[in-house]
């Protein structure tokens, strides 16, 4: 080693201020975006013109002897993917208190740790490079309706992207629901031929009823039994009917009993329903009618046990 004048140097094509003396020197150039726009994306190269303190000139040197290389990066990143769904088990795009809501996120270059929130609270960001995700817990008391989120990010040079504020796809979407549904219509019929109030063996009890919102599949007993639900037939989700057909051993006589136990598509539980909403009742009878009093008599002016041409002849019947 010997000692050497102040080298001449550029980095990035560009005049480097040089500081030291003897044989240990150091050049340094600030980056201006205006100054090195061809060369976004390339390493940032370097020329170092020497000689010795007498004059004597050094092979110019234009690569390095150790260390990494610097990359000059003037673009900031974007996010080409950020997606957010629910863990919720009956609908992803819904959540509720205890549900925790996921982003997605991918960006296109290695960015440092996002700043994420969700649903105006701060989200835990795990993950490296361009692949992150970020999650929030759902609590009683967070705004209700359509999730908003914040995507604060930079890349691993500084350059800041445009903060995001939606998923990159428009059916990716989550929506908060903390309100429990509630059943506005609830009616019972029967199939019974001669009056729909009551019921025998073999006749079918029908309850119909209206929820005030979507609701997944509920679950309903009819006289203390488990009745078959389906959809009332006009593919609204929020209608249904349950049935149930009788069998003299399951049931007892006397007003048909209803439960129905059921949960909206965030899972919010509604309060069992144990009653119509209107006046509609089915009765169960299964035993049949006797007749305690059975009496003839006759309109004849003279013997009411006689009849001739012209009177009537009348039979009163009661039942039990």
């Amino acid at each position: 080693d010997e000692a050497i004048v102040a080298p001449t140097v550029t980095i990035a094509g560009q005049s480097a201020t040089v500081s030291g003396s003897g044989t240990s020197y150091t050049a340094a150039y600030t980056v201006q975006a205006s100054q090195v726009t061809s060369l976004d994306g390339k390493a940032a190269g370097v020329s170092v013109v020497f000689a010795d303190i007498a004059g004597n000139s050094g092979t110019p040197v234009t690569s390095l002897t150790g260390g990494g290389t610097v990359t000059i990066d003037l673009t900031p990143p974007t996010l080409p993917s950020v997606t957010i769904a629910s863990d919720n088990g009956a609908d992803t795009t819904r959540a509720n208190a205890g549900d925790t809501i996921t982003l997605t996120i991918v960006a296109s270059e290695a960015i440092k740790t996002p700043t994420v929130t969700i649903a105006r609270k701060a989200a835990t960001v795990s993950g490296s490079g361009s692949s992150y995700t970020a999650a929030y817990t759902v609590v009683a008391g967070d705004d209700t309706g359509r999730v908003s989120l914040t995507v604060a990010f930079a890349d691993i040079a500084g350059n800041v992207g445009t903060t995001l504020t939606s998923t990159t796809s428009s059916t990716s979407r989550v929506d908060i629901d903390l309100t429990a549904p509630t059943l506005s219509s609830v009616q019972i019929a029967s199939s019974n031929a001669a009056s729909s109030v009551r019921a025998n063996v073999g006749d079918t009890i029908t309850v119909t009823f209206a929820a005030n919102e979507p609701i997944t599949s509920p679950t309903v007993a009819i006289a203390g039994r488990t009745a078959t639900v389906t959809d009332a037939g006009d593919t609204d989700p929020s209608t249904f009917t349950a049935s149930y057909v009788i069998v003299a051993s399951e049931v007892s006589e006397g007003t048909a009993s209803i439960s129905i136990a059921f949960r909206d598509l965030a899972s919010n539980p509604g309060v069992t329903v144990t009653s119509v909403t209107d006046a509609s009742a089915v009765t169960i009878d299964l035993t049949a009618p006797t007749l305690t009093t059975v009496t003839m008599s006759s309109d004849n002016a003279g013997y009411a046990s006689r009849a001739n041409t012209g009177d009537k002849i009348t039979v009163v019947i009661k039942s039990n």
